[in-house]
């Protein structure tokens, strides 16, 4: 989408800082599972309107 419309539209901004908070999600997540000793499998996913992780 930045290719297509440019890096600074509205719109890939919003999908940057969407991303940028799962990852943080996901970093936390990966935190606290080190802490226990355990490690969880996940996928992240983008589709054309949303980006999350399960």
């Amino acid at each position: 989408m930045g290719l297509e419309v440019g890096l600074d539209h509205p719109e890939v901004l919003e999908y940057s800082m969407q991303i940028d908070q799962l990852h943080n999600e996901l970093n936390q997540i990966d935190h606290n599972l080190s802490k226990v000793g355990r490690k969880k499998t996940y996928r992240f996913y983008l589709t054309e309107n949303n980006a999350f992780f399960a």
